[in-house]
């Protein structure tokens, strides 16, 4: 009989040990706090680039074996566009690489029927380097060398090409 009250003690006991940690860990799981944030994004402006009109990269007449010719981003006869987009935003600016842009004239597959435009350079510089004015825009300008005309080069005609200038925010 005293084993039977005492297994009846040490269960009433052990139940009163895990009912207080109950009520222990309970009391902790209320005491927590929650509070919120808003979360927000402005949708700004697209960027545009137009080329300004009459002001293509305009390389002077040339006769055979003529030197290379290099105009320089901003010169008068540089190409001239206006970046447009969310006011007081930065972007890049991309410009062709070398060896990718060649004035032709004819069926321009003749070496001699083309002639290289390389070393592009803008101002604003290339790279992480335009920001739009507090009004949303900004003038660039592109310059680049044309290469030497040979000897051969094919006379008496126009050449031409046309290249990309790519603008992105950053």
């Amino acid at each position: 009989m005293l084993k039977k009250t005492l297994l009846k003690s040490l269960l009433i006991i052990a139940v009163g040990i895990l009912g207080s940690q109950s009520l222990y860990y309970s009391a902790r799981a209320s005491s927590t706090a929650t509070t919120s944030a808003n979360s927000t994004i402005k949708i700004i402006a697209d960027i545009s680039i137009t080329k300004d009109v009459g002001k293509d990269l305009l390389f002077a007449d040339a006769a055979r074996s003529d030197a290379a010719q290099t105009i320089a981003a901003g010169d008068s006869t540089a190409a001239a566009f206006t970046v447009s987009g969310e006011p007081n935003h930065t972007y890049t600016v991309t410009l062709p690489a070398n060896a990718t842009v060649f004035m032709t004239t004819g069926a321009g597959v003749a070496a001699d029927d083309q002639v290289a435009v390389n070393n592009f350079t803008s101002l604003p510089a290339a790279g992480n380097n335009g920001l739009l004015s507090g009004a949303g825009s900004q003038a660039l300008t592109v310059g680049a060398t044309r290469a030497a005309i040979r000897a051969s080069q094919t006379q008496a005609n126009d050449y031409t090409a046309s290249f990309n200038v790519t603008v992105t925010y950053y």
